[in-house]
Protein backbone atom coordinates (compact mmCIF):
# COMPACT_ATOMS: atom_id res chain seq x y z
CA UNK A 1 0.00 0.00 0.00
CA UNK A 2 1.18 3.55 -0.86
CA UNK A 3 1.19 6.48 1.34
CA UNK A 4 -2.28 7.97 0.83
CA UNK A 5 -3.59 5.24 -0.85
CA UNK A 6 -7.34 4.52 1.03
CA UNK A 7 -5.99 0.90 2.24
CA UNK A 8 -2.94 2.73 3.86
CA UNK A 9 -5.72 5.34 5.70
CA UNK A 10 -7.64 1.95 6.78
CA UNK A 11 -4.53 0.05 7.59
CA UNK A 12 -3.68 3.10 10.14
CA UNK A 13 -6.56 3.36 11.45
CA UNK A 14 -7.79 -0.20 12.41
CA UNK A 15 -4.58 -0.38 14.14
CA UNK A 16 -4.92 2.51 16.43
CA UNK A 17 -8.57 1.21 17.01
CA UNK A 18 -7.00 -2.29 17.64
CA UNK A 19 -10.13 -4.03 15.22
CA UNK A 20 -7.73 -4.90 12.00
CA UNK A 21 -10.53 -7.68 11.02
CA UNK A 22 -12.99 -4.38 11.01
CA UNK A 23 -15.19 -6.56 13.52
CA UNK A 24 -16.09 -3.26 15.42
CA UNK A 25 -16.30 -0.88 12.87
CA UNK A 26 -17.30 -1.49 9.91
CA UNK A 27 -14.89 -0.87 7.02
CA UNK A 28 -17.66 1.11 4.98
CA UNK A 29 -18.03 3.63 7.93
CA UNK A 30 -14.40 3.78 9.13
CA UNK A 31 -14.33 5.15 5.08
CA UNK A 32 -16.41 7.69 5.50
CA UNK A 33 -14.54 9.00 8.59
CA UNK A 34 -11.48 9.01 6.83
CA UNK A 35 -12.89 11.29 3.78
CA UNK A 36 -14.46 13.79 6.66
CA UNK A 37 -11.09 13.81 8.30
CA UNK A 38 -8.93 14.47 5.18
CA UNK A 39 -12.07 17.18 3.87
CA UNK A 40 -11.52 18.80 7.79
CA UNK A 41 -8.02 19.19 7.36
CA UNK A 42 -8.04 20.89 3.73
CA UNK A 43 -11.20 23.17 5.77
CA UNK A 44 -8.75 23.83 8.98
CA UNK A 45 -5.32 24.38 7.32
CA UNK A 46 -5.90 25.59 3.63
CA UNK A 47 -3.25 23.28 2.71
CA UNK A 48 -4.22 22.39 -0.56
CA UNK A 49 -3.80 25.90 -2.54
CA UNK A 50 -4.61 25.75 -6.48
CA UNK A 51 -4.38 28.33 -9.21
CA UNK A 52 -7.72 27.80 -11.84
CA UNK A 53 -6.07 29.50 -14.94
CA UNK A 54 -7.79 30.06 -18.41
CA UNK A 55 -4.36 29.59 -19.72
CA UNK A 56 -3.00 32.49 -21.44
CA UNK A 57 -0.27 32.17 -23.65
CA UNK A 58 2.47 32.87 -21.41
CA UNK A 59 3.41 31.40 -17.47
CA UNK A 60 1.88 28.06 -18.41
CA UNK A 61 3.54 25.19 -16.10
CA UNK A 62 5.27 22.08 -17.42
CA UNK A 63 2.69 19.56 -18.09
CA UNK A 64 3.65 15.75 -19.20
CA UNK A 65 4.47 15.45 -22.89
CA UNK A 66 6.52 17.86 -22.98
CA UNK A 67 10.21 17.77 -23.02
CA UNK A 68 10.80 19.18 -19.31
CA UNK A 69 13.32 17.70 -16.61
CA UNK A 70 9.95 16.81 -13.98
CA UNK A 71 7.78 18.21 -16.13
CA UNK A 72 4.89 15.60 -15.07
CA UNK A 73 3.55 17.23 -12.33
CA UNK A 74 1.13 14.45 -10.16
CA UNK A 75 -2.54 15.64 -9.89
CA UNK A 76 -2.56 17.99 -13.29
CA UNK A 77 -4.60 16.56 -15.38
CA UNK A 78 -3.53 15.92 -19.15
CA UNK A 79 -3.63 18.73 -21.44
CA UNK A 80 -4.95 20.95 -18.84
CA UNK A 81 -2.53 23.66 -18.64
CA UNK A 82 -1.07 23.30 -21.98
CA UNK A 83 -4.10 24.92 -24.43
CA UNK A 84 -4.92 21.46 -25.99
CA UNK A 85 -7.73 20.31 -24.17
CA UNK A 86 -10.95 22.18 -23.32
CA UNK A 87 -10.04 23.27 -20.05
CA UNK A 88 -8.92 26.40 -21.36
CA UNK A 89 -12.10 28.22 -21.24
CA UNK A 90 -12.32 29.96 -17.79
CA UNK A 91 -12.95 33.04 -18.85
CA UNK A 92 -16.01 35.84 -17.94
CA UNK A 93 -18.66 36.09 -20.08
CA UNK A 94 -19.86 39.05 -21.51
CA UNK A 95 -22.07 41.15 -18.74
CA UNK A 96 -22.17 38.37 -16.40
CA UNK A 97 -21.79 39.77 -12.85
CA UNK A 98 -22.19 36.86 -11.00
CA UNK A 99 -20.14 33.00 -11.40
CA UNK A 100 -21.35 30.17 -8.86
CA UNK A 101 -19.32 27.79 -7.54
CA UNK A 102 -21.25 24.80 -8.38
CA UNK A 103 -21.87 24.29 -11.95
CA UNK A 104 -19.22 26.85 -13.08
CA UNK A 105 -16.14 26.87 -10.88
CA UNK A 106 -16.01 23.36 -9.21
CA UNK A 107 -15.89 22.38 -12.98
CA UNK A 108 -12.92 23.87 -13.88
CA UNK A 109 -10.96 22.92 -10.80
CA UNK A 110 -12.34 18.99 -11.49
CA UNK A 111 -11.08 19.60 -14.74
CA UNK A 112 -7.50 20.63 -14.09
CA UNK A 113 -6.65 18.87 -10.78
CA UNK A 114 -7.21 14.94 -10.21
CA UNK A 115 -8.49 14.37 -6.46
CA UNK A 116 -9.59 18.00 -6.34
CA UNK A 117 -13.91 18.24 -4.99
CA UNK A 118 -15.01 21.91 -4.60
CA UNK A 119 -13.63 25.59 -3.98
CA UNK A 120 -13.86 26.38 -0.34
CA UNK A 121 -12.85 29.60 -0.52
CA UNK A 122 -11.37 32.42 -3.03
CA UNK A 123 -8.14 33.76 -2.43
CA UNK A 124 -7.76 36.45 -4.90
CA UNK A 125 -9.10 36.89 -8.47
CA UNK A 126 -7.38 38.19 -11.42
CA UNK A 127 -9.15 38.88 -14.89
CA UNK A 128 -7.39 39.92 -17.89
CA UNK A 129 -8.23 43.50 -19.21
CA UNK A 130 -6.91 42.56 -22.52
CA UNK A 131 -3.71 42.35 -24.21
CA UNK A 132 -1.06 41.21 -21.81
CA UNK A 133 -2.47 43.69 -18.89
CA UNK A 134 -4.14 41.02 -15.85
CA UNK A 135 -4.87 42.56 -12.62
CA UNK A 136 -5.43 41.26 -9.41
CA UNK A 137 -9.04 42.47 -8.85
CA UNK A 138 -9.82 44.63 -5.53
CA UNK A 139 -11.79 43.37 -2.49
CA UNK A 140 -15.15 43.79 -0.34
CA UNK A 141 -17.34 42.44 1.61
CA UNK A 142 -20.51 41.58 0.11
CA UNK A 143 -22.36 43.94 2.41
CA UNK A 144 -20.61 46.83 1.13
CA UNK A 145 -20.05 45.90 -2.53
CA UNK A 146 -24.13 45.89 -2.28
CA UNK A 147 -24.22 49.21 -0.70
CA UNK A 148 -20.94 50.70 -2.89
CA UNK A 149 -20.51 48.82 -6.32
CA UNK A 150 -24.09 47.87 -7.12
CA UNK A 151 -26.27 50.68 -5.86
CA UNK A 152 -25.57 51.94 -9.91
CA UNK A 153 -28.28 49.98 -11.54
CA UNK A 154 -27.93 50.41 -14.83
CA UNK A 155 -25.76 47.97 -16.04
CA UNK A 156 -22.49 49.44 -17.74
CA UNK A 157 -19.99 47.43 -18.76
CA UNK A 158 -16.41 47.54 -18.74
CA UNK A 159 -13.31 45.65 -17.14
CA UNK A 160 -14.22 44.24 -13.58
CA UNK A 161 -12.19 46.23 -10.71
CA UNK A 162 -14.33 44.90 -7.55
CA UNK A 163 -14.48 40.89 -6.12
CA UNK A 164 -16.71 39.59 -3.44
CA UNK A 165 -18.08 36.19 -2.63
CA UNK A 166 -21.67 35.39 -0.82
CA UNK A 167 -23.16 32.61 0.33
CA UNK A 168 -21.03 29.57 2.21
CA UNK A 169 -19.32 26.49 1.17
CA UNK A 170 -20.45 25.17 -2.50
CA UNK A 171 -23.21 27.51 -2.60
CA UNK A 172 -20.88 30.03 -2.75
CA UNK A 173 -20.82 32.58 -5.36
CA UNK A 174 -18.24 34.60 -6.94
CA UNK A 175 -18.82 38.54 -8.20
CA UNK A 176 -17.25 40.56 -10.51
CA UNK A 177 -17.96 44.50 -10.76
CA UNK A 178 -17.93 46.54 -13.68
CA UNK A 179 -19.81 43.11 -15.55
CA UNK A 180 -17.25 42.19 -18.09
CA UNK A 181 -17.30 43.84 -21.34
CA UNK A 182 -15.93 40.69 -23.38
CA UNK A 183 -14.90 37.00 -22.54
CA UNK A 184 -11.93 38.02 -20.21
CA UNK A 185 -9.46 35.06 -19.27
CA UNK A 186 -9.78 34.35 -15.58
CA UNK A 187 -7.10 32.83 -12.78
CA UNK A 188 -8.69 32.16 -9.48
CA UNK A 189 -6.45 31.38 -6.34
CA UNK A 190 -8.01 29.28 -4.26
CA UNK A 191 -8.49 26.90 -1.29
CA UNK A 192 -9.67 23.47 -2.58
CA UNK A 193 -11.71 20.53 -0.81
CA UNK A 194 -10.03 17.04 -1.43
CA UNK A 195 -12.19 14.06 -3.22
CA UNK A 196 -13.55 11.27 -1.09
CA UNK A 197 -11.08 7.91 -1.21
CA UNK A 198 -13.04 4.88 -2.15
CA UNK A 199 -10.56 2.80 -3.60
CA UNK A 200 -6.61 2.57 -3.86
CA UNK A 201 -6.20 3.92 -7.46
CA UNK A 202 -8.38 7.07 -6.37
CA UNK A 203 -5.45 10.01 -6.72
CA UNK A 204 -5.48 11.74 -3.03
CA UNK A 205 -4.90 15.46 -3.03
CA UNK A 206 -4.00 15.80 0.56
CA UNK A 207 -0.60 17.09 0.64
CA UNK A 208 1.85 14.18 2.86
CA UNK A 209 2.68 16.13 5.74
CA UNK A 210 -0.99 16.15 6.38
CA UNK A 211 -1.97 12.53 5.91
CA UNK A 212 -0.57 11.34 9.51
CA UNK A 213 -3.58 13.27 11.23
CA UNK A 214 -6.49 11.01 9.38
CA UNK A 215 -6.07 8.15 11.49
CA UNK A 216 -6.62 10.22 14.22
CA UNK A 217 -9.73 11.47 13.71
CA UNK A 218 -10.97 8.69 11.89
CA UNK A 219 -10.13 6.55 14.75
CA UNK A 220 -12.01 9.54 17.62
CA UNK A 221 -15.36 9.02 15.36
CA UNK A 222 -15.09 5.34 16.13
CA UNK A 223 -14.54 5.78 19.86
CA UNK A 224 -17.17 8.81 20.02
CA UNK A 225 -20.37 7.07 21.30
CA UNK A 226 -18.56 4.08 23.24
CA UNK A 227 -15.01 5.00 24.63
CA UNK A 228 -15.31 9.07 24.71
CA UNK A 229 -12.71 9.35 26.62
CA UNK A 230 -10.13 7.94 24.35
CA UNK A 231 -12.31 9.36 21.47
CA UNK A 232 -11.12 12.91 23.04
CA UNK A 233 -7.15 11.87 23.38
CA UNK A 234 -7.98 11.01 19.82
CA UNK A 235 -9.14 14.40 18.43
CA UNK A 236 -6.25 16.42 20.58
CA UNK A 237 -3.90 14.44 18.73
CA UNK A 238 -5.59 15.10 15.13
CA UNK A 239 -5.68 18.86 16.20
CA UNK A 240 -2.12 18.88 17.40
CA UNK A 241 -0.73 16.72 14.07
CA UNK A 242 -2.71 19.35 11.77
CA UNK A 243 -0.90 21.99 13.65
CA UNK A 244 2.33 20.63 13.39
CA UNK A 245 1.86 19.90 9.67
CA UNK A 246 0.79 23.41 9.15
CA UNK A 247 3.88 25.10 10.78
CA UNK A 248 6.01 22.56 9.11
CA UNK A 249 4.47 23.14 5.27
CA UNK A 250 5.11 27.37 5.86
CA UNK A 251 7.61 28.19 8.40
CA UNK A 252 7.79 32.11 7.19
CA UNK A 253 9.69 33.35 3.94
CA UNK A 254 12.16 36.26 3.50
CA UNK A 255 10.44 38.91 0.54
CA UNK A 256 14.05 40.08 -0.31
CA UNK A 257 17.93 39.64 1.30
CA UNK A 258 18.94 42.97 -0.45
CA UNK A 259 17.71 46.39 0.35
CA UNK A 260 18.51 47.47 -3.03
CA UNK A 261 15.34 44.94 -4.98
Amino acid sequence: MNDGSLGWYIADSTSLLRDSLSIFTPQGQLVRWINQGRRQIARRTGCIRLLITGQSSFGNSSQPGFFVPGGAIPGNLPDAADGSGSTNLFMTIPNQEMYPFKGFINDFLRAQYEGADMVSDIIEPAISWGGSFRPVQNWLPFEQYQAWVRVYQILSSAFPSVWTTNGDGENQQFWVYPPPVEALEMELDVFAIPKNLYSDDDYDLLPESFRQAVKFYASGMAFLNTRPAQASIMFNQFADTIGVARFAADMGKMSSYYDWL
